[in-house]
């Protein structure tokens, strides 16, 4: 509204000059010159607006696109860290299996020690099998308290971390809040 009364004083004041202009040549001169005047303030001033308005609406469409490139970046990152904090330590995994199969490497140093010491302290027969059986079971009860300690650790660094990033998001969304575009 405001703009369609600037428009108009706009193109009365210019048919006003054009009228005083075109005065010189007789009254028919002046409605003339004010008609010229006039028509031609309009002109530019629709022409104007249209130019304003076209650049404004590059500059929103710009800034949409910044808008939406930056949560495409957004959400292609928090899908990254999550999938990552969601997955177990894979060498952990591979300890947990390497007890459960009797294939860690420790371990079997530690039983082969074992049975060299027993061996050579002369132990041999149902007495080596109880020592070494028990020696071998508090190995592996203790590697597995270990293990389960160490996971126990990785998930709960694992949170930590999800809240951190959780928490820092949140922050960053108090203090810097996206503002609607003015142009």
């Amino acid at each position: 509204m405001a703009d369609n009364a600037k428009l108009a004083g706009n193109a009365i004041e210019a048919g006003g000059q054009g009228a005083a202009a075109g005065s010189v040549a007789g009254p028919w001169g002046a409605i003339i010159g004010g008609a010229v005047g006039a028509g031609g303030s309009l002109l530019s001033g629709i022409m104007g607006s249209n130019a304003e308005e076209e650049a404004y609406k590059r500059r929103k469409r710009a800034y949409d696109s910044m808008i939406k490139r930056a949560t495409n970046v957004q959400t292609a990152g928090e899908n990254a860290l999550f999938s990552s904090l969601n997955k177990q330590n894979p060498y952990l995994n591979q300890m947990a299996y390497d007890l459960q199969t009797n294939t860690n490497d420790v371990l079997n140093v530690g039983r082969n020690q074992v049975q060299a010491g027993l061996a050579q302290q002369g132990i041999r027969g149902g007495q080596a099998g109880t020592l070494l059986a028990r020696s071998v079971g508090s190995m592996t009860n203790q590697a597995n308290q270990d293990l389960n300690n160490m996971m126990y650790d990785e998930n709960q660094q694992r949170k930590a971390l999800a809240e951190a990033y959780n928490q820092a998001k949140a922050l960053a969304g108090l203090n810097a809040t996206l503002q609607e575009f003015k142009g």
